[in-house]
Order: C-alpha cells, then structure tokens, then sequence
C-alpha cells in the first residue's frame, strides 16, 4: 500500500511539472501562445497593448488592462459598455476604423488585439511579430462551431500573456455563473425552438452557420436553423428561410446602417416571409451584434434570447 501511494505522489508531482502555464499563478517569460490556429512568442509582459474592436477592447478593460494599452480602433460604430467608458475615454483613439501598420508602429505597439479581419488591413500576422509585436486573433474567429471555451481560452491566454491569472479565472468564473443561472431555467426545454439569426439583407439573408451565436442561441433554449452549414457566415435565400420555418427570429442591431425597426418592416412587409411561424407571431428578439461575438457580453446574450425565446420562464 506504501508504494502504491508513493507512486500516485511521483505520478502527480510530475503531472503537475507538466502542466501548461495556464494552470498557474504567473507566467514565466518568454512564452509562448497557441491561440486557435495561430502560434505566437511573448517575451515580456505587454506594455503598450491595442484593442481593435469593441469585443477585444472590452475584454482587454474587463481584464484591468487600461493602463497597459496605448490605443484602440474600430469602437466608434457600437460604444463600449457604460461601466468601461471612462477607461475607454482615456486611452487614445488610433483610426476609426482599422488601423494600418504605420499607425500601430507609431504608437509603439507591442501587442494586438483584434479579428483576421481587422489584421487585413493592419499587416500580416508574421509582419507584426517580425516587427516585434505579439498580435492576438479570438478564437471563436477561427474555428468552425465556436462554443464559449473558445472564448474562456482567449481569456486565459490573456492572462498568460499579461501575468494577471487569477483575474482571468475571475472573469471566466463570472461569465461561466451567468450562463448557467439561464441554463437552470432553459436546461430541461424538451423541444428548442427554432431561431433565424437574422444579420440583414432582402434578396437573400446574411446569417451565422456554425459560429459562436449558434452556440450561444443553444445555450438559451434554442436551435439555429442554420447550425448545419458548413461556414460560420452563410447567405441564404428567402425560400431556404421560409422551408425551414423558423418559431422565433433574433434580429441583429445594429448589423451595416439597416435599424432593427427597418428589418422587421421589411420581414412583416414581404409576401415570402408571411407564412412564417415567427412574423406570424411577431416573435423577434433583438440582440447587438457585439454580444453575438466573442466577448464579455456573451452571456448578457444568452440571457436576452432565453427571455425572448421562453418569457413565462422568467415571468416573477
């Protein structure tokens, strides 16, 4: 028996050696990053971070991070949340939109934050680390059916990278409550009702296949018409929309200049869409568009939608 328990304490001693520094309290430098696809090396903390994108600026705050970040982009077309907007308000704007390179390089950068979408217009990714500067992809913005552990994992990669964990898990351990306090109610509906993700379009709909808001529509109850196709961005006709009848629509808002109140005229207005279950019954939830994204609104949207999906279910 002696040995037998010596041995599960060598086993366990070197399990815990092995473990990934994600599982510990500080990070030692330099380190390295898999994030999704993409690798990246991090030979100090960040000094001089930039948030591109309200989602990515928003969590970087969440995280306590303001002081280390000398600039953000891309927030001005959906406002940051009211409890960040002082922090926000203090840290300069570098471009409206997305930042180029000579931007980013003139306010020293070291570490980027944003979607392959944004890095588009900034650099390639093997241009900025060649340049000295660690740059961050979510996720959830490169993998086909994106759940919140993609979302959790940029989180704790962030907290590797800039050496605050334990705020990390914090943050992860807030988000993970809120999400199942909603799952306690929705958690045993026996048929999901079935959600269009409506982004906005009339001849033919832009919505979300197997990306994060299909997860997160789950989560409260429901079930994305569109979950089966093969892209996280789908276009889809009318007819496609119509055949697959959806009980409940969450309209996107804002998605491009078209207001919720413009696609819901549109949908009611359409002799395509009046056989529909969902404008039958006037039965749309509006959801912003940054909490369908990975971020800290996530589960803001997951409550939203549950609330939309089953109202009795939170009646008081």
């Amino acid at each position: 028996m002696r040995e037998e328990t010596i041995s599960c304490v060598i086993v366990a001693v070197l399990l815990a050696a092995s473990a990934p520094s994600a599982l510990a309290q500080e990070t030692t430098y330099p380190v390295t990053i898999q994030n999704g696809p993409y690798s990246f090396t991090v030979e100090d903390a960040p000094e001089r971070a930039v948030g591109i994108g309200t989602q990515q600026i928003e969590i970087m705050l969440a995280l306590g991070l303001a002081d280390r970040m000398v600039g953000t982009a891309f927030a001005s077309s959906t406002p940051v949340l009211p409890e960040f907007e002082d922090e926000f308000n203090a840290i300069p704007s570098l471009a409206e939109r997305n930042p180029s390179l000579e931007v980013v390089l003139g306010a020293e950068a070291d570490f980027t934050y944003g979607t392959n979408r944004s890095y588009q217009d900034v650099a390639p990714l093997e241009t900025l680390q060649e340049y000295g500067i660690a740059p961050m992809v979510p996720e959830a913005d490169s993998v086909l059916g994106a759940t919140m552990e993609n979302v959790y994992s940029d989180i704790r990669n962030l907290g590797i990278i800039f050496d605050i964990q334990p705020r990390a898990q914090d943050l992860i351990a807030e988000m993970q409550a809120e999400i199942e306090d909603v799952g306690a109610l929705v958690g045993d509906v026996s048929d999901p009702v079935s959600v269009l993700l409506y982004d906005g379009g009339t001849d033919t709909v832009l919505t979300d296949g197997q990306a994060l808001s299909s997860y997160l529509i789950e989560l409260a109850g429901g079930r994305n018409i569109f979950a089966d196709m093969n892209e996280r961005m789908v276009t889809v006709s009318l007819e496609e929309i119509v055949a697959r009848n959806p009980d409940v629509i969450v309209v996107v808002d804002p998605y491009g200049t078209t207001t919720a109140e413009e696609k819901i005229a549109f949908l009611e207005s359409s002799p395509a869409f009046a056989s529909v279950t969902a404008v039958q019954n006037d039965n749309y939830v509006l959801v912003s568009l940054p909490a369908l994204q990975p971020g800290v609104r996530n589960a803001d949207a997951v409550r939203t939608m549950a609330e939309g999906f089953y109202p009795e279910l939170f009646r008081e």
